[in-house]
């Protein structure tokens, strides 16, 4: 990576609300990287505490209106609903796509305190 798309990364992280989610496809195409790059630097950032990690899930539905996703912070629940559900959508008895789920990363919130001095 060059500077100026670890700079553009780092900017498209930092002006990322709490709880807000953002997908590594989506990093790549900003930065115009490959998402092979992004994905090792955000699992990263997650395994230092400063991203969650979100699974999600869609059925495949016919009509597009119709598609539903469910999200998982960890990936035993994920694995817990698809065993639960036998690969079925609760809400629309479609097939859930066990071979495309898609991971975001999501900003966590900080709690700043400053030092006392007394």
């Amino acid at each position: 990576m060059t500077l100026t798309q670890i700079k553009t990364l780092n900017d498209l992280l930092t002006i990322l609300y709490p709880g807000e989610t953002v997908s590594p496809r989506y990093l790549a195409r900003k930065i115009k990287s490959n998402n092979k790059i992004i994905t090792p630097i955000l699992m990263e950032l997650s395994f230092r505490s400063l991203l969650d990690v979100r699974f999600i899930i869609q059925c495949d539905n016919e009509d597009p209106d119709l598609i539903h996703s469910f999200e998982f912070e960890k990936d035993d629940n994920l694995a817990s609903f698809i065993r639960k559900t036998h690969g079925i959508c609760p809400e629309c008895n479609s097939e859930l796509i066990t071979s495309n789920i898609r991971v975001a990363f999501v900003r966590k919130e900080f709690e700043y305190q400053g030092e006392l001095h007394g």
